[in-house]
């Protein structure tokens, strides 16, 4: 797996798609859009499904159903997964689909699994990657803040803490993928997650 997102890419998208970029101290500001093609770009490339193993995960457009929460399919074994992005240094929570959309998939027992995947800006690359089976999530998890209850009449959205997921679930219920510099192989990740299945 290369952690380093896509340069050509990066630059393509400084170069060509981002309205009006920003100077800062004498440096283009990368925009929200050129990142998320960022992760887009590096999620179908090298990252496997933590179900199957196979690398056909695909992630979807930004436009969404209400109440749809998942927005990353594998194309190999048909597994749904909700995936995160956030960079570090943190800039507060990185954005979660609908509060109650979250909450209805839990009462249901349908929560896809939530990827949690954190980079570096600077390094242009990805750092830390886990993820939190469905079955291990539940209503309290909510209620401790890890997502925030959005404000009376703006229920689109809601946020989630990735530095809580780790600390509040037991270690069972985290199955990483990349945590500090080292990569866990995707068979090792396929176990895993059907024993935090079992746990669930």
């Amino acid at each position: 797996m290369d952690t380093r997102f896509n340069d050509e890419l990066r630059q393509w998208y400084v170069e060509n798609a981002q309205p009006r970029r920003a100077q800062r101290g004498g440096r283009v500001r990368i925009s929200a859009l050129t990142y998320r093609a960022l992760v887009d770009d590096w999620v179908e490339r090298e990252l496997a499904c933590p179900r199957c193993g196979a690398r056909a995960l695909v992630r979807r457009p930004p436009v969404r159903e209400e109440d749809e929460v998942a927005n990353c399919d594998c194309q190999a074994c048909g597994s749904e997964f909700y995936l995160i992005d956030a960079y570090l240094p943190m800039r507060g929570r990185a954005h979660c689909n609908s509060y109650r959309g979250m909450l209805g998939c839990i009462e249901a027992g349908t929560t896809p699994d939530v990827m949690c995947l954190q980079y570096d800006r600077e390094a242009s690359g990805v750092i830390d990657l886990f993820v939190v089976p469905g079955t291990c999530l539940r209503k309290e998890h909510l209620a401790l803040g890890i997502m925030g209850e959005p404000e009376e009449g703006h229920d689109t959205w809601c946020d989630i803490e990735i530095g809580r997921l780790r600390h509040e679930l037991e270690d069972g219920a985290i199955v990483d993928i990349l945590r500090e510099g080292r990569q866990i192989g995707s068979n090792e990740v396929v176990r895993r997650m059907h024993e935090a299945d079992a746990l669930g």
